[in-house]
């Protein structure tokens, strides 16, 4: 609870919801550099999962856009709260997985509304590396080649989707991996 404090984690404040994304979504707006208020996600079209999203929250609250599973899965709005869990452990699926218990925990039913890509798995470190690699021989920096998925990958895998015609969500999967290496 002191560490959630001193991160900036305020009690009765949202960690997230679970959004539907409007058909033409540009997924490379589903990083950790956009972050816009409420009102602004809305007006571009996205909306709650279930229930409303104008009105259940509030409108000037700041959020970015989640992809845990890429353009395939859930699609989450994560506001301070979540970025405060992160701070302890930068997983996003631990992130998640605490967002969602807490949940849980306080008496929600709520289920995630979306369903997950049952064909997805997680790449390797070797896969990872190899991800990179492919990357950088096309042409896109990935930064170091050390199987770590941060920020600098994901933009070069968000410009290469993009050239590719590829919904740009910079999420690296197997599919992926053997469009890249092919």
């Amino acid at each position: 609870a002191n560490y959630l404090a001193a991160s900036k984690f305020t009690a009765g404040e949202p960690w997230g919801v679970e959004i539907k994304l409007p058909e033409g979504f540009d997924y490379s707006l589903a990083n950790s550099d956009e972050h816009h208020a409420l009102a602004e996600w809305a007006a571009m079209g996205i909306g709650a999962a279930r229930g409303e999203l104008i009105g259940a929250y509030d409108p000037n609250m700041r959020g970015r856009i989640l992809l845990p599973a890429g353009a395939r899965g859930p699609a989450f709005l994560v506001f301070e709260n979540f970025e405060a869990i992160l701070k302890y452990n930068q997983s996003t699926a631990y992130g998640l997985a605490v967002s969602l218990l807490s949940e849980r925990i306080a008496g929600s039913e709520q289920q995630i509304a979306s369903s997950w890509p049952r064909d997805d798995r997680a790449l390797s470190l070797s896969e990872r590396q190899a991800l990179q690699q492919a990357l950088k021989d096309k042409g896109f920096d990935p930064g170091p080649v050390d199987g770590v998925i941060g920020a600098q990958t994901k933009r070069a895998l968000r410009d290469w989707q993009r050239s590719e015609n590829l919904p740009a969500d910079g999420y690296a999967s197997a599919d992926t991996l053997m469009r890249l290496t092919s």
